[in-house]
């Protein structure tokens, strides 16, 4: 499956981790140290485990696992965690220059599980509307079903974000990236925070706001300039939602 496969997980599973982990007393901080420290394991086997732990934990008590979780994490009153939906793929996800793997929203005002569903669906229609104004037509989709325009910089995913956000009248909802580290480590500038010609990036030749047009946004020097509601620059409390 060039490399995406879960084979090497399962043999780690069975053949590093299972032989230390039989006969251990269930419990999870114990298990999740020993995990932790076992230099040979990949992440997702970790996390695997500990899971699996989790649900053995809960099934050895007779409880939901909600439950158990719950009482780990010292919290009385355990609700649905608030849900992270992806909204602008790149990086190893998508065919753009974008160097962030995922850009993603958790609508933090809805009431419930589905309504919070509701609102990134919402979201998500006013971000493409907003980068098809902009003239990023016929915007791909990535591994992980986000949009993919090819934009260079975070910073330019980040002020559409911002524009949808204040389109959709959602209340409160927060932005996440998830930045591939692990693809990062090698390179001297491994997450460009600033495009070299405003949203669009530095194309030359196209008209302010375009995705070829490097004036739009720009500011002296050709820097981006964050870009607000009308298409001026944010003010200040806005550009701190940005970063929020």
């Amino acid at each position: 499956f060039r490399g995406q496969g879960m084979r090497k997980s399962v043999e780690a599973v069975l053949h590093l981790a299972r032989p230390k982990l039989v006969g251990r007393k269930l419990d999870q901080r114990s298990i999740d140290a020993f995990l932790i420290e076992e230099d040979q394991l990949p992440a997702n086997v970790v996390l695997a485990v500990s899971m699996a732990c989790s649900r053995a934990i809960a099934a050895s008590e007779d409880v939901p696992l909600h439950e158990t979780l719950a009482e780990l994490a010292g919290v009385s009153d355990p609700c649905i965690p608030v849900p992270v939906v992806g909204m602008i793929n790149g990086s190893s996800l998508a065919a753009s220059p974008c160097p962030a793997r995922e850009v993603a929203v958790a609508p933090l005002s809805s009431a419930t599980p589905g309504d919070a569903i509701d609102a990134a669906y919402e979201f998500e229609h006013v971000l493409r509307s907003k980068l098809e104004q902009a003239g990023f037509h016929g915007v791909n989709v990535g591994k992980m079903g986000g949009l993919a325009p090819p934009m260079e910089a975070v910073d330019d995913a980040l002020r559409y974000m911002v524009l949808a956000k204040q389109e959709s009248g959602i209340e409160v909802i927060n932005f996440g990236i998830d930045a591939g580290a692990e693809l990062l480590a090698d390179t001297q500038d491994p997450l460009s925070l600033e495009g070299e010609g405003g949203v669009g990036g530095d194309g030359g030749g196209g008209e302010a706001g375009s995705p070829g047009g490097g004036e739009a946004g720009a500011g002296e020097g050709g820097e981006a300039a964050a870009l607000g509601q009308d298409g001026g620059e944010l003010e200040p409390s806005e550009q701190a939602t940005l970063y929020d």
